[in-house]
């Protein structure tokens, strides 16, 4: 394997419109096995990064962010080019930022379009995805990028790459037309198990075209005022738009969506309120949900800190795969710092989850973890207790589970 990166980056330090640019190229190879065969695997990828600053006034300042990629990749290559798969692969993002202050406080705006485009040539059969990154908006299910996914093949992991999620205890798979949903649980009776929020990475195989273009085109606009007593209202827009060129013979149903919502945050030192309406238009799965949520930190003593989370969800989703959502979720959280590299950290947590499709779910956890961190070493040592009393109305079943685990986890960075 050879990795080759190239990059130069400049800074223009104008009085008025400060701004910096930057270049980089990435070649990376991996050798035949086979003597004077070529490369099996190849990628080039280049990227332009550009952002401009400007201050109208004192009150009023903008924030340009112009983003180009673009990716060529090459796999099972060979001097008969029939056999290999070959993507490029385009990509731009444009941010506009401004922000002004006013008599009440100050005014939040934000617009970005995002387009990619990727063409895939080859052969038709079996390719892989491998660390698709997708963030956990509880209780809200995870879609997958791509269509016609073999679900047996589907591995959800942590960020490292070391904790993996089981099916059917952290997540479920819903397929859901051509596409596949997560519907993934804090929950879950084995450990490790996923918090809301997190950041996973899954990997699957699919089945790809022998010749296939993909062009999307994701926009967002958002407005919010920020009062000076904590309060602040906002409305935000998400419009996505697809179109799919394939040579597979499968009807494929729009991923185009177009989503409202308008919320209120409250945050006035140690208490925060949050209440939100969204309602997405989409021919694949229309969704209306509706927020409620709130916290409190209180501050026992410099080294010690406990708080309290609530939440309670509405969610009522369409399409093939139509359901109602109810969700309250409960959380409590202690962290004392025990000396400069010692902590402590104690968390409970009460789920109530009822959805119409598949039944209601309730569950409490107690953990307790001892965390050690000293330059490129992390220790941590816990205990973990949970009950879960699961109704699922497919089977007609009632399951009730208590599980208790152990853990010691050691990292060492280089």
């Amino acid at each position: 394997m050879e990795n080759t990166t190239t990059g130069v980056a400049g800074r223009l330090r104008h009085e008025d419109w400060p701004m910096t640019l930057s270049w980089s190229k990435n070649k990376l190879e991996q050798d035949s096995d086979v003597a004077d065969n070529e490369d099996r695997f190849e990628r080039d990828s280049e990227r332009i990064y550009y952002t401009l600053f400007h201050d109208f006034t004192d009150k009023s300042h903008l924030i340009f962010r112009y983003e180009h990629n673009n990716i060529y990749q090459a796999s099972n290559i060979s001097s008969n080019t029939i056999d290999s798969n070959r993507l490029k692969r385009k990509s731009g993002k444009l941010t506009f930022d401004y922000y002004r202050n006013n008599p009440w406080g100050r005014l939040v705006s934000l617009y970005s379009i995002n387009y990619i485009t990727e063409i895939n040539s080859g052969q038709t059969g079996t390719r892989s995805i491998n660390r698709e990154e997708h963030t956990f908006d509880d209780p809200f299910p995870v879609t997958l990028e791509k269509s016609h996914i073999d679900i047996t093949t589907i591995l959800v992991t942590d960020i490292t790459g070391l904790q993996v999620y089981t099916e059917s205890d952290d997540y479920s798979v819903v397929p859901v037309d051509d596409r596949v949903e997560l519907h993934l649980t804090t929950l879950g009776t084995e450990f490790p198990n996923i918090i809301d929020g997190q950041r996973v990475f899954v990997s699957y195989e699919y089945q790809a075209d022998g010749s296939r273009e993909e062009d999307s085109l994701h926009q967002n606009f958002r407005v919010e005022q920020e009062f000076d007593n904590g309060l602040s209202i906002y409305y935000d827009y998400q419009r996505l738009n697809e179109e799919v060129d394939s040579d597979l013979d499968i009807t494929e149903a729009s991923n185009d969506y177009d989503r409202n919502t308008v919320g209120t945050v409250y945050n006035k030192g140690d208490l925060f309120l949050t209440a939100d309406y969204s309602r997405t238009d989409s021919a694949r799965a229309p969704v209306e949900s509706t927020r409620l949520g709130g916290g409190y930190t209180w501050k026992i003593d410099p080294k010690t800190t406990l708080s309290t989370k609530l939440s309670q969800s509405w969610i009522e989703t369409g399409g093939l795969n139509a359901r109602d959502t109810t969700l309250f979720n409960a959380r409590g959280k202690l962290k004392t710092r025990m000396g400069n590299h010692l902590r402590l950290i104690g968390g409970i947590e009460w789920r109530d989850e009822d959805r119409s499709d598949v039944g209601r779910t309730q569950g409490f956890r107690f953990n307790s973890e001892l965390k050690y961190d000293y330059r490129q070493l992390s220790l941590k040592m816990g205990w973990e207790y949970s009950l879960l009393d699961r109704d699922n109305i497919r089977n007609i079943t009632d399951t009730k589970t208590t599980n208790n685990n152990f853990y010691i986890n050691v990292i060492r960075q280089f």
